[in-house]
């Protein structure tokens, strides 16, 4: 059976990023070198101000980005 996503945190999103000094661009271009996703810097402002949300494969990613847990 298919476990659902964890929801999407955005504010903690940003939180973390911020804390490790990354700017969004950083974080679009982990997702693309790291997991070969190709996001726009703006769709990372965009998780965060909750105009959007990752998919699961996009929240996998940016949890490895950003160094945390999908469910943090």
């Amino acid at each position: 059976m298919h476990q659902p996503s964890p929801p999407f945190d955005a504010q903690a999103a940003r939180r973390l990023r911020e804390a490790l000094g990354m700017a969004p661009g950083h974080v679009a271009y982990g997702l693309r070198a790291q997991y070969g996703l190709l996001v726009h810097p703006d769709t990372v402002v965009a998780w965060e101000r909750g105009r959007a949300i990752p998919g699961e494969q996009e929240l996998t990613a940016l949890a490895g980005v950003l160094w945390c847990s999908p469910s943090t």
